[in-house]
């Protein structure tokens, strides 16, 4: 009989929800018209942006030609496809020890710059979020002229005391390497931001019946930022699976493919949308089992760690120890920044590569060509215009879906959370081509054009607007908002003054990854610029195409440069309360 009445006992729930939702709805569109067109246009606005593309790519993938009759054959072939079995399980690997590897890194940094008195913490964050800002398929030449079995600097001086390096920079233990001191920032930061915003007197109170530092941190500290764990380590996982340049370089020596770079072959002449579409549906697979698996964990817990009552962090004292902290990051940072950074300074200076290093092959001239050339200041302005407006637009977006989606009740809150999301993990060369195949015709005819440069970063970024702004709001007490609408205060002016103002620290820290980020973008760029729309990170494939490496290390690092100086004027607006970014 309990079997029996509980399919109509979930009927009923379910529908008690919606009709909840629908009254909510209508009261919002009767009493705050304002509102109401803020949070429906936001939703609308994400729907179109991601479920348009990916639909049409999905409506291709059922296609076997053009605009031929509805099939089955492309998801069949696909899998048949020679070593596509073996891509999926090189990505599952590579990211599933990419997160483990990233997550023993990024933990105790995030505890050390968040929680403690460890010295020089503004610089371990600033070279943290550098590291991230260099892009992925420049650190890998970095790392292959470092590592390289023949005439790497590290093999060779490695080999000439009796040692060997324990993996090749050409395997899957190579791209692991690589990709987990690229990729640990996500993690970091985003445990930073939480750490940052927790109240110190849970830890005080630990302390207070006698438990240790390490047991505080395992027992209270990490408890309490399970959101933001769960959030980094999906992050991680799935920038790991949808990486294009570092696999394409590293597994193109190494004869091995990842799902990404199994995709791109079916892009290149002659063009197989159909199958590529349909190759990319265990990448969506994954984005589901991931967002699934951060709902049950989190489950209908609290972790609220921002109240109303004033609390001054106050860092805890390490002692002697804060030295081996120390110590750690400053490892961490070297071989993730400093190695293959200045492997890639000393690249800008030489006039012939391959030469060795000398006096005699050191020169400006690669600074003085950037300097003369009006392609190079074109690219320069249109990477800063677009990365500017792109993160501004992902962090307003994602702050109203956050919203609709914690704090109110309005049905389909689940499916804009996956709209969000699914972008993250999806191959960029496939989003790319799903709004090409949108925009290229009237009346959105924006291919060619830096809108639609513009549109696919706002699209493949707003996963990292929407998880800090999430995680963020996920900290902050509703009763906050809930007394400031007591008082009188509309929404517009509540969310000015009060969650806003509280959140800065998390879309702080969202803004500069994804401008960050959105300078170094190469796969989505490359496939939408025509002459005249060039970004940064395309003037340096170019370059790298046409085998002036020099110059392209000079404009990496000129793109390097600006994200420091970007990250210092984030925080000098912000200031220091909430978060340091």
């Amino acid at each position: 009989m309990a079997d029996d009445s509980l399919a109509p006992s979930l009927v009923g729930r379910l529908v008690r929800r919606a009709a909840s939702g629908v009254s909510e709805l209508r009261h919002t569109l009767r009493n705050e018209p304002i509102k109401f067109a803020i949070l429906i246009g936001a939703a609308i606005l994400l729907a179109t942006l991601v479920g348009w593309p990916l639909g049409t790519l999905f409506w291709k993938g059922f296609q076997v030609k053009g605009d031929g009759p509805l099939t089955l054959d492309n998801y069949i072939s696909v899998f048949q496809e020679g070593g596509l079995i073996d891509a999926l399980e090189n990505s599952l690997y590579i990211s599933t020890w990419t997160t483990l590897f990233s997550l023993i890194l990024a933990v105790p940094m995030a505890w050390a710059v968040a929680r403690t008195d460890m010295p020089f913490k503004t610089l371990i964050t600033a070279a943290s979020a550098a590291t991230f800002v260099v892009p992925s398929f420049i650190v890998v030449i970095s790392w292959i002229f470092l590592l390289g079995p023949n005439e790497g600097g590290i093999t060779l001086f490695l080999e000439s005391i009796g040692l060997k390096l324990p993996f090749r920079i050409f395997s899957r233990e190579g791209l692991i390497f690589v990709l987990t001191f690229h990729l640990y920032p996500l993690i970091f930061h985003t445990l930073t931001s939480a750490m940052a915003n927790m109240d110190a007197s849970y830890e005080e109170a630990a302390g207070a019946v006698g438990a240790g530092k390490l047991r505080t941190l395992w027992s209270i500290t990490l408890p309490l930022m399970l959101p933001a764990l769960v959030s980094g380590v999906i992050l991680v996982f799935l920038d790991s699976l949808a990486l294009f340049g570092a696999p394409r370089a590293i597994g193109l020596s190494g004869r091995f493919h990842v799902l990404t770079t199994k995709i791109y072959v079916l892009f290149k002449h002659p063009p197989r949308f159909e199958l590529a579409a349909a190759a990319a549906l265990p990448l969506m697979a994954f984005t589901v089992v991931a967002l699934w698996l951060q709902k049950n964990i989190l489950g209908r817990k609290r972790f609220t760690t921002v109240s109303g009552r004033a609390g001054a962090v106050r860092p805890i004292e390490l002692g002697r120890w804060k030295w081996a902290m120390l110590a750690f990051c400053l490892a961490v940072v070297f071989v993730s920044l400093a190695l293959p950074v200045s492997t890639l300074v000393v690249s800008s200076f030489l006039s012939s590569w391959g030469e060795p290093i000398s006096w005699e092959n050191l020169t400006v001239e690669s600074y003085a060509i950037i300097a003369d050339s009006p392609d190079v200041y074109s690219a320069v302005s249109n990477g800063l215009r677009l990365s500017f407006s792109a993160a501004t637009v992902c962090v307003l977006l994602a702050v109203a879906i956050v919203w609709l989606v914690e704090r109110t009740e309005i049905p389909g809150r689940g499916l804009l959370s996956f709209l969000a999301m699914v972008p993250f993990a999806f191959p960029s060369v496939a989003l790319a081509v799903g709004l090409i195949l949108i925009f290229i015709h009237p009346p959105f005819d924006i291919y060619g054009t830096l809108w639609i440069i513009f549109v696919g970063y706002v699209v493949k970024r707003i996963a990292f607007a929407y998880i800090f702004a999430r995680n963020a709001l996920k900290q902050l007490a509703p009763e906050m908002e809930e007394a400031a609408r007591v008082l009188g205060a509309g929404w517009l002016r509540t969310m000015g003054e009060i969650t806003l103002p509280l959140l800065k620290g998390g879309l702080a820290a969202a803004w500069v990854l994804i401008f960050s980020i959105s300078l170094r973008e190469l796969t989505m760029s490359i496939l939408f610029y025509l002459p005249g729309t060039e970004t940064m990170a395309v003037i340096v494939f170019n370059y790298f195409e046409d085998g002036t490496f020099e110059v392209a290390s000079a404009i990496s690092v000129v793109i390097l440069l600006i994200s420091f100086v970007s990250v210092y004027l984030v925080k000098s607006i912000i200031g220091k309360g909430v978060q340091e970014i």
